[in-house]
């Protein structure tokens, strides 16, 4: 939240053309302060920094709007100042006015908290979404891993091993002796799990190592859109 409050508060002010943050748009953080007495008007604070200004100052004097956001994660500080906010506005500061923001709010049950009040919806809209996986970009693509390429599974087809064994010896005599042996791995067959796919699509994901990032296949994909 301390980032959040800081990148918010920058980007704001940025749209609004101020200065610097600082100015007329500031943050508050704990133990860090960008505000100018007298000339801030909105201030991005972190909930212990409102809970800490309603400590020193219970009535807020010169606030006027105090927005929370992302109320429904139910965190204890924001259910404590909601509290709090709700006696405030009960009472002493029944002129000052209270915003809570969330996209998935449960909306009827924080307007009985605060005693029936408005709720105003803005609905959002959804797009088309579509999956594509490593081998759809691939076969999209014409991209292909070769034997050795620095984004192919590391295999060695001569191997040399090595192990360590106890030997015993017709006297009864025990020593441990250092064998060696070697394995030769053949060729591999194209599995078929991407039976749907190109050849050399089939071939590439067989050698494709998916814990290297594949520079090479994202220019390919950015070409292609």
């Amino acid at each position: 939240r301390r980032i959040s409050a800081i990148s918010v508060a920058e980007r704001v002010s940025e749209e609004l053309c101020d200065r610097r943050v600082g100015d007329s748009i500031g943050y508050h953080i704990r133990m860090e302060s960008k505000q100018t007495r007298g000339r801030t008007k909105l201030l991005f604070c972190t909930t212990g920094v409102v809970l800490r200004r309603l400590q020193d100052d219970p009535n807020l004097e010169g606030i006027t709007h105090i927005l929370v956001d992302e109320v429904h994660e139910r965190q204890w500080q924001i259910d404590f100042l909601l509290i709090a906010l709700r006696k405030l506005i009960s009472t002493t500061r029944q002129d000052l006015k209270v915003v809570l923001m969330s996209a998935t709010l449960d909306s009827k049950l924080f307007c009985s908290f605060f005693q029936n009040a408005p709720f105003l919806s803005v609905p959002g809209r959804t797009f088309p979404v579509s999956n594509y996986y490593l081998e759809d970009l691939m076969d999209a693509t014409d991209h292909i891993i070769e034997e050795g390429s620095r984004y192919a599974i590391r295999t060695d087809r001569n191997q040399s091993n090595t192990a360590s064994l106890w030997v015993t010896t017709r006297g009864g005599e025990k020593r441990r002796e250092v064998v060696s042996f070697e394995s030769q791995t053949g060729p591999v067959d194209v599995s078929d799990e991407y039976s749907g796919y190109k050849m050399s699509t089939r071939r590439s994901m067989d050698r494709v190592d998916e814990k290297v990032l594949n520079y090479d296949l994202i220019e390919d994909v950015m070409k292609l859109l």
